[in-house]
């Protein structure tokens, strides 16, 4: 394992959890029922941010009577029946990544778009709650991503400066957010498409955690 990765720090939804369908299918629900028709080009701009980034973005097109409060109402509604047979599935090589971390005592922690205490609700639903020593949620930054602040506060969490920390993300945003705070950024994409932007931005694009995995065992 390279010598300067000495802890990783994960976003959650698309990467270590199979959920960007789930949610994209909720939020479509949802808005049609409100008279609104959330293109797949639109979704693919709310990943990897914070609610109210996402109402910003919501507003800037369907105007300022667009309903976000409901529509995130309806959607969790949606998605929370979607759920109802179970947790989200793990992404592949999730566990095996986590274990293997977990055998090597590199701290690890959760950087999250999603709100604190729902991320952890989903990660302990999933059973992976304690593998991280922090989650850090979009309600606890002031800027969500692009902006480096929660990568720069999990880092300070783990009491590991960012430089020594390995981000890995799903969305352009994340991945923008984890370089500008100065960590070492992997990208493992989902639903977003790699761009050349992205090619330039992260240290390392991979299929599947599967793919990491094998690269820090090397």
């Amino acid at each position: 394992m390279h010598s300067d990765i000495r802890a990783v720090i994960f976003d959650m939804d698309g990467l270590l959890l199979d959920s960007e369908i789930l949610f994209k299918k909720s939020w479509q629900e949802a808005s049609k029922t409100l008279g609104y028709t959330l293109t797949d080009d639109l979704f693919l701009e709310l990943i990897g941010r914070t609610a109210e980034d996402s109402n910003k973005i919501l507003v800037d097109k369907f105007g300022a009577d667009f309903p976000h409060d409901k529509f995130r109402e309806l959607g969790a509604k949606i998605s929370s029946e979607m759920l109802n047979s179970g947790p989200i599935p793990l992404k592949p090589g999730a566990l095996e990544l986590l274990e293997f971390l977990k055998g090597k005592n590199i701290p690890l922690a959760v950087a999250s778009s999603t709100q604190t205490d729902e991320a952890r609700r989903r990660l302990a639903a999933a059973k992976l709650l304690p593998y991280f020593k922090a989650v850090i949620g979009g309600d606890m930054v002031a800027y969500g991503k692009p902006s480096p602040e929660i990568y720069v506060r999990a880092a300070c969490e783990l009491i590991i400066p960012p430089a020594y920390c390995l981000a890995i993300e799903d969305s352009h945003a994340g991945v923008k957010s984890a370089r500008a705070a100065d960590l070492i950024t992997y990208m493992v994409p989902d639903l977003m498409p790699v761009t050349l932007e992205m090619e330039d931005t992260a240290d390392g694009i991979f299929d599947s955690l599967n793919d990491v995995l094998a690269e820090l065992k090397k």
